[in-house]
């Protein structure tokens, strides 16, 4: 097992999905054009009261009568914006958690360019992905677009990590290989021993 690898690959892989999940979530509008708000935020603020009425703990409450709703309100019914940098450390973490195992998935993978990777891996995203969402919008009542958004931002992202992974694989099995002529020809040790 290639450890350098695994521990490079994990920080600079969650670094790059981070950077695509803060593009997909805070500069394109598409993930806010698939939901809706409340009419306004005083309104907000009694449609909050009334859910705490409802649903006194945090967490997801499901009605058979085709409610679903995640429940995470703050304890003074406040603006959840304000917990913003403990929120996006949590997801640091979470891509830290995803980097490694993709850093793992990867280091599976034949030696192949690093797009072959990237491919791969966001094919993966999109067949798990589609069936986690799309099951959601089949069972839960999330809207299809709401879906399409979330199943295309994941196979991005792991297309993004694949291309990265793959890229810092290809160079350490290339490191790992032998070394480099002066003319660019990679020597591996057979050649290195007739050489010598």
């Amino acid at each position: 097992m290639n450890t350098r690898f695994l521990l490079v690959g994990t920080i600079v892989g969650a670094i790059a999905l981070f950077a695509w999940q803060t593009v997909s979530n805070a500069v394109l509008p598409w993930h806010m054009a698939t939901m809706r708000t409340f009419p306004n935020d005083s309104a907000s603020t009694a449609s909050a009261e009334a859910i705490r009425a409802v649903a006194s703990e945090n967490g997801v409450y499901l009605s058979t009568r085709g409610v679903l709703a995640a429940v995470s309100l703050r304890a003074d019914l406040g603006d959840k914006s304000a917990e913003m940098g403990g929120m996006l450390a949590r997801q640091f973490l979470l891509d830290l958690a995803a980097a490694f195992i993709l850093s793992l998935v990867v280091m599976r993978l034949p030696a192949v360019g690093a797009l072959a990777i990237g491919v791969t891996l966001g094919l993966a995203a999109l067949a798990l992905s589609g069936i986690q969402s799309f099951s959601d919008s089949i069972w839960y009542g999330f809207t299809y677009p709401y879906s399409i958004v979330n199943v295309l931002d994941n196979a991005i992202g792991a297309t993004i990590a694949g291309v990265v992974l793959g890229t810092l694989l290809n160079r350490s099995r290339a490191k790992d290989a032998g070394v480099r002529a002066q003319g660019g020809v990679g020597m591996g040790a057979r050649e290195g021993a007739r050489m010598g």
